[in-house]
């Protein structure tokens, strides 16, 4: 590893750490003080260009942590397959998933902060039967109504205030958790109820495994090789710390853009100009600055309706697309894969093994947040990809499997951190079975078979 790399690695990531996101949250912070309903459709405009192009702009800065953080954890694969440690005759076959992780993140909080309000609601009697019968759907306001919830509702609220801008997906026309909360509840009830993990003696777990594969990886190596495991090893914690927190503020910015979109597209919906008002994330700024114009002159533009009609058939039929592995498809050299081909009629799908162990159950198929309570507690996660906001089901999951992923990915680390196995990266699971069917996920062969058809 040059000392040139390495500098730069720290510039970076000091430019993400003392600009790009001091500077986003300032952008947040200042549009948050605009009342929506008090504003101005030109300032409603305006804070939507200005929080998407401060979203952008963090982005270009987190890109390079998570760019330097995938890059150094692949320098340690690179090792482990180079010099495996070996014990006797028999070669001790390692990855990087075994050594990295255990250390605390602002995802991981969420989790532990989760647990203390479940913990919270089982000592009082009252409240731990209240949330029991209750649905998800319905426990936030039943717990506004109801006098044994007032000492939680706050507690609630202010892990949403805190935790809710964790996207599901990339796009902010789809609704924030603090929006769609329904995850963040079934959560709340598993780990109520007793069936989610506990995620500080998860961690702590965790971490005591890991740190034990280190010391014991650290025994089989020569005196030289010893210091370059460690080395790498540390490089690549140390970035991964910084990644984890960098992505945990990727699409902060939403939770005040939204209210500024949807307040603006309810004033379009009142003049004729569009049939909802979320129809407003499927025009151009452009068309955005017509439409403000013409209420102002107290007509309507209902062309804006089909297009936004339009818009949004093609934005379900571009989800319909499957994406590459690489990008551009043919790149070769050490261009991670983020998934595999698996022949269609093939019972046993293989993909990356991202964390051991092995697991048969039943098989939740989620494909989107409109999905999340399909998500049945004890079976197995099947999505398409994981972000930071999809990691409340993981208390309900025994298993992890992706369609899009690889040993460098979010949910990688964060299946490791839950200690439930998991593999990512079988390119088309999702499309190869149904919710209630089935399988056996093998995080140590990097295989999901399917036991029913």
């Amino acid at each position: 590893m040059q000392d040139l790399g390495i500098r730069y690695y720290v510039k970076w990531i000091l430019q993400w750490r003392h600009k790009g996101l001091p500077d986003y949250l300032a952008c947040i912070e200042q549009w948050r003080q605009l009342d929506p309903a008090a504003a101005s459709d030109e300032q409603l405009l305006s804070g939507v260009r200005a929080l998407t192009i401060a979203d952008v702009m963090y982005w270009f800065r987190v890109r390079r942590v998570v760019g330097v953080s995938k890059f150094l954890e692949m320098q340690l694969n690179i090792f482990l397959r180079k010099y495996p440690p070996e014990s006797g005759s028999t070669t001790i076959v390692g990855d990087s998933g075994m050594f990295i992780g255990g250390f605390t993140s602002k995802t991981a909080q969420a989790q532990a902060d989760l647990a203390a309000i479940a913990k919270q609601i089982r000592a009082e009697e009252k409240l731990y039967k209240l949330v029991v019968v209750t649905p998800a759907e319905r426990l936030l306001d039943t717990l506004r109504k109801n006098t044994d919830g007032r000492p939680v509702i706050e507690e609630i609220e202010h892990y949403l205030d805190k935790y809710g801008h964790m996207v599901y997906t990339l796009d902010y026309a789809e609704p924030t958790p603090a929006d769609a909360p329904l995850p963040v509840l079934m959560s709340l009830k598993a780990l109520v109820q007793g069936t989610g993990y506990d995620p500080i003696a998860r961690q702590t777990e965790s971490a005591r495994k890991r740190e034990a594969s280190v010391k014991e990886a650290s025994k089989l190596f020569g005196p030289l090789q010893r210091w370059k495991f460690r080395w790498r090893l540390w490089l690549a914690r140390y970035y991964c710390r910084h990644r984890e927190e960098a992505l945990f503020f990727i699409g902060a910015a939403w939770a005040v853009l939204r209210p500024l979109a949807l307040e603006l597209g309810r004033r379009l919906v009142e003049v004729g100009t569009l049939a909802s008002a979320d129809d407003v994330f499927y025009l151009t700024s452009e068309e955005l600055e017509e439409a403000i114009q013409a209420r102002k002159e107290e007509q309507a533009l209902p062309d804006y309706i089909q297009k936004a009609a339009d818009q949004r058939e093609l934005r379900e039929a571009r989800k319909r697309i499957h994406p590459p592995g690489k990008i551009p498809p043919e790149a070769g050299g050490e261009t991670p894969e983020t998934q595999i081909l698996n022949e269609e009629g093939s019972d046993t799908l293989k993909g990356f093994a991202v964390s051991r162990g092995q697991v048969t159950a039943e098989a939740s198929v989620i494909i989107s947040p409109a999905d999340f309570a399909n998500m049945k507690p004890g079976s197995i996660l099947v999505c398409e990809m994981v972000t930071p906001a999809w990691t409340q089901l993981f208390p309900l999951a025994k298993g992890l499997v992706t369609d899009i992923g690889g040993m460098h990915a979010h949910g990688s680390i964060v299946a490791r951190e839950y200690g439930i196995p998991a593999v990512m990266g079988t390119g088309n699971i999702t499309k190869r079975i149904v919710s209630g069917q089935l399988i056996t996920v093998d995080g140590d062969a990097g295989t999901v078979a399917l036991l029913q058809s």
